[in-house]
């Protein structure tokens, strides 16, 4: 329909927010469609039509801008931690971050070994880490090529170079990877190039292509694809300012315009950004911005965090924060031990403690064989509904294979969304199974009698009329007919012959025919 010229939808009312940028300026009185009252959630029950999900959402307080809305997505999906995580870590590789003492690089060790354990433990377990170098140089770094390293050993789609650009994933996103991922930073800015040992790079003068990394892991899959329907996290440790091009210039219309678009995309991809080191402010060449406005402005769009001071004490927090905020209004859910364990199943066992802001409509299971995506959805899992509300419910599942291992959490699942409790691990009991020996099979029952038995049959239980036989492979005998046997020691002989069907079950046990 044509917009109106004047009234309360007019061009001019929308206009004058923009023009002012501040939807609460008072020479711009709001309308009922306006940005100010869109966004406003009064103590007396105004409406508010924005997602207030969303990371970016306008609170209507004084001052705001109408390009506070560039980077709020009304349609963000809340996903909880609890679900999975994939964190990628992109990592100053160059020079300067060996300066300072303690150095930085050492600095950075220990600041993402804080911080990948925090991902682990409010990730609910399943989780998968990755660790991008960045570096820039006129020739390729010697940790590149040769000497078996981390880096000369990655497939070529982990690694990317462009000019003086040099981005390498030294470890690519895997599942519950906590332990090689510690391992491999542990390489990084080592005595030498070795199978076990990293040279630091040596960068070309400052700023650092910190976007280019940005934007090969987001939309390239340097490091590998994220996941879908995962929380998604981006850490960003550098101590220069970034640069897009190679250039090597710190240009801030090219960094505002980039970074503009990269968080954007990363919003479209409910990824954060943050940003971690130890470095101070500085103006950019055409003097527009500076270094830490460009960093505040892709943790500000995106939902995520800046320290300057290299404090990873407030990327933990934040991450215990942003898991703790997006999950005050998802359900409280509680995975407890499974319980009567049998050789083909087991019940499972969970209690929703707190419905969060709105009533638990479904609650369940999920199982695999695998702990890794264990959600409703993912490829392999099973999915168990079991009533809906608060407190304790079960689920029996039956007809499982035995002395398997397999890993199950509960769910529960209101308006804003499904959360879940820890992953417990079961494993059915083994089969005991009696190895006896035989010989058939035969057409009739007295061409058994005394034959020597050598074929081996396995069996649980007591031998008996109902009894299921199987091969030394545990195959199900389908060979129909009369059997010798069965006996305990192979080629000794017996007057017992037994019927066999086609579905492997004995029958017409005859004692002491022959």
């Amino acid at each position: 329909m044509a917009v109106p010229g004047s009234g309360e939808m007019s061009l001019s009312k929308i206009a004058k927010e923009f023009i002012h940028d501040d939807y609460n300026n008072s020479s711009s009185p709001p309308s009922e469609i306006s940005l100010q009252k869109l966004s406003t959630h009064a103590a007396d029950g105004t409406f508010d039509a924005t997602n207030l999900e969303s990371p970016n959402h306008p609170d209507g307080n004084t001052s705001h801008g109408m390009s506070e809305f560039y980077s709020y997505d009304h349609d963000y999906v809340p996903i909880p931690c609890n679900k999975a995580m994939d964190v990628v870590f992109l990592i100053d590789y160059t020079s300067s971050m060996n300066t300072g003492n303690p150095a930085h690089i050492n600095v950075m060790k220990t600041n993402v070994a804080a911080i990948s354990n925090k991902v682990v433990s409010e990730s609910g377990g399943d989780y998968r880490l990755a660790a991008v170098l960045i570096d820039q140089n006129s020739s390729t770094p010697t940790y590149w090529t040769g000497n078996n390293t981390a880096v000369a050993n990655l497939n070529s789609a982990n690694k990317y170079n462009s000019g003086t650009i040099w981005l390498s994933a030294v470890i690519p996103f895997a599942n519950t990877n906590k332990s090689d991922f510690d391992t491999k930073i542990g390489y990084l800015a080592g005595s030498s190039n070795s199978s076990t040992s990293m040279l630091i790079g040596t960068g070309s003068g400052v700023p650092e292509p910190n976007d280019t990394a940005i934007d090969r892991v987001l939309n390239n899959s340097l490091a590998g694809s994220f996941r879908s329907g995962v929380t998604r996290m981006i850490i960003l440790i550098t101590d220069n300012s970034p640069d897009g091009d190679g250039d090597d210039a710190f240009n801030g219309a090219e960094e505002t315009a980039k970074m503009g678009t990269l968080s954007n995309q990363a919003v479209a991809a409910v990824t954060t950004i943050s940003v971690l080191g130890t470095f101070g402010n500085s103006t950019s060449s055409d003097g527009t911005t500076t270094r830490h406005d460009i960093y505040n402005a892709y943790a500000n769009n995106t939902g995520g965090l800046t320290n300057f001071a290299g404090d990873p004490s407030d990327i933990e927090q934040f991450i215990e924060d942003i898991c703790d905020d997006i999950g005050t209004n998802f359900a409280t859910v509680v995975t407890n031990n499974g319980s009567s364990i049998t050789t083909s199943g087991f019940t499972m066992n969970g209690n929703v403690t707190a419905q969060g802001g709105s009533t638990v409509t479904t609650r369940g299971f999920v199982r695999a064989t695998s702990n890794v995506s264990l959600f409703i959805g993912a490829s392999g899992v099973a999915n168990t509904t079991a009533g809906s509300g608060t407190g304790s419910f079960t689920s029996a599942v039956t007809g499982l294979s035995s002395g398997t291992a397999y890993h199950y959490k509960a769910y529960a699942t209101n308006s804003t969304g499904t959360s879940y409790g820890q992953a417990k691990l079961v494993t059915t009991s083994s089969v005991t199974y009696t190895t006896r020996y035989v010989d058939g099979p035969h057409a009739k029952n007295f061409f058994a009698c005394y034959q020597t038995p050598t074929d081996i049959i396995k069996f649980t239980g007591i031998f008996q009329n109902g009894t299921t036989v199987y091969d030394n492979n545990l195959n199900l005998i389908t060979a129909a007919g009369w059997y010798n046997g069965p006996v305990t020691s192979s080629g000794t002989s017996t007057t017992n012959v037994f019927y066999v069907n086609s579905s492997g079950v004995v029958s017409n046990i005859t004692l002491g025919l022959c």
